[in-house]
C-alpha cells in the first residue's frame, strides 16, 4: 500500500475514532511531512486523498480542517 494512502488511512482512522473532531485545525504539509519523514508530495497526496473521500477541507489562505460534515464511515451495502 502506498505511503500517502497509509497516511490518509491513518487519518480518517483518527477521525472515525474522535482523536481528530469535525472542524479541527490539520498540520500543514510541510510540518506533517517533517514530523512523518516524508517527501511533502507525499502529504499532499494524502491530503488530496482525504479531500476527495470527504474527510478534510481546504481553504485556501486559511489552512486544512476536518471537515464539519463526515462521510458515512460504514461501508455500503450492495442489494
Amino acid at each position: 500500500v502506498p505511503i500517502f494512502v497509509q497516511i490518509a488511512r491513518a487519518v480518517s482512522g483518527d477521525i472515525r475514532r474522535g482523536r481528530l473532531r469535525p472542524g479541527d485545525v490539520m498540520p500543514g504539509t510541510r510540518t506533517l511531512a517533517h514530523t512523518l519523514g516524508v517527501h511533502r508530495n507525499t502529504v499532499i497526496a494524502a491530503y488530496a486523498e482525504l479531500v476527495a473521500e470527504g474527510w478534510i477541507t481546504t481553504e485556501n489562505g486559511r489552512g486544512t480542517f476536518v471537515a464539519i460534515t463526515l462521510p458515512d464511515p460504514r461501508p455500503r451495502r450492495r442489494q
